[in-house]
């Protein structure tokens, strides 16, 4: 879906598919794991939004921003 996101412009091209099909997961373990340790203090749905929208931002076509 990734390479299908590319040839729609709405990813760059210079990405890599598979880093990015990897980068995903990771940064959602990443910030599960912050929640857990953090007791569970913060919202775990806006941290995760938030999150998102960072790695849309940077993954985003010049043309999709």
């Amino acid at each position: 879906q990734m390479e299908e996101a590319q040839c729609g412009k709405c990813i760059r091209q210079d990405a890599d598919p598979a880093l990015l099909a990897l980068m995903l997961p990771g940064m959602m373990e990443a910030l599960t794991t912050r929640w857990l340790l953090c007791d569970c203090s913060f919202s775990l749905v806006a941290a995760g939004e938030t999150a998102w929208q960072g790695f849309l931002a940077l993954i985003a076509a010049r043309s999709a921003i």
